[in-house]
């Protein structure tokens, strides 16, 4: 099997900290890796160098035995999801909770709420992909269109969160200087 993805002696630095230093690794068609470690190891580094999310200080980054050294998963960064340029550090690698199978890079808060819809499929019988597409489709249709113009008798303007928050605020003073009373008999 021909060789995919290779990395030689790879180097990176946030500043001053060096994250990687002298990572090689080469993966073949079907190789499956596992990154381990602390957090603040470069795992997810490692992985936005491979990416081309990021330059590597030193070092060579192979795809099929082409050398890139920065290449854009999305076309100027932008998140397909909700149209952001996607910064460095709220760059997300989206993989299918289903299958595992890496997606591409999205902001940090879609690919939350991307993956809370996806853990959420089993539990509402989506498991087939073409009722979950249509759920999400329908799901952000319904969100856009349907207002009926009346308030649901829980919600709570900003002013009126405030006022219970003074009052509840009070009432534990009061039950607290009352204990306290209560001690002291």
């Amino acid at each position: 099997m021909s060789v995919v993805l290779s990395a030689d002696n790879l180097h990176f630095n946030y500043g001053k900290n060096e994250i990687l230093k002298g990572i090689s690794l080469s993966l073949k068609e079907g190789d499956i890796l596992s990154l381990l470690g602390p957090n603040g190891t470069g795992k997810s580094t490692l992985i936005k160098l491979l990416l081309g999310l990021l330059a590597p200080k030193n070092g060579e980054i192979f795809v099929y035995d082409k050398n890139i050294r920065r290449r854009e998963l999305n076309k100027n960064n932008i998140c397909p999801l909700c149209e952001r340029v996607v910064e460095e550090e709220d760059a997300v690698l989206d993989h299918c909770h289903k299958s595992g199978e890496c997606r591409g890079i999205l902001h940090r808060g879609c690919n939350a709420l991307l993956g809370k819809l996806e853990n959420a499929r089993a539990i509402n019988g989506l498991t087939d992909d073409a009722l979950f597409e249509v759920y999400v489709s329908n799901l952000f249709k319904y969100i856009k269109e349907n207002r009926l113009g009346i308030l649901h008798p829980t919600h709570r303007t900003e002013r009126e969160r405030k006022e219970l928050a003074k009052k509840r605020a009070k009432k534990r003073a009061r039950l607290k200087k009352k204990e306290q009373q209560q001690k002291v008999e």
